[in-house]
């Protein structure tokens, strides 16, 4: 998919572009986590893991619903209509 979307001059770079601050993250992370456990305790470093997670989940939880508001915005009706697969099967209007 990249490959269709960015072309094949200067791939290489942009995937590095991409890919980097990932990278720089995954290498830097248990040297950090070792040394905030060092300096102030398992307790302290639970504490920030968790709010750590914690605010990751919130930044995915808040990016997908703004996700589905643009996706029911392009299609001109409720975000449910949107959010709906191609080929899904439709629910059944309930009789009486």
């Amino acid at each position: 998919m990249p490959l269709a979307l960015f072309g094949v001059k200067g791939y290489g770079a942009v995937l590095g572009a991409i890919a980097t601050p990932v990278l720089v993250v995954n290498a830097a992370s248990p040297t950090a986590f070792a040394w905030i456990v060092d300096r102030w305790g398992w307790g302290t470093t639970r504490v920030l893991l968790l709010v750590g997670c914690s605010a990751a989940w919130l930044a995915m939880e808040l990016m997908s619903r703004w996700y589905e508001g643009q996706r029911a915005a392009v299609a001109g009706g409720a975000p449910d209509r949107a959010a709906r697969l191609p080929g899904a099967p439709r629910e059944r209007p309930r009789r009486g």
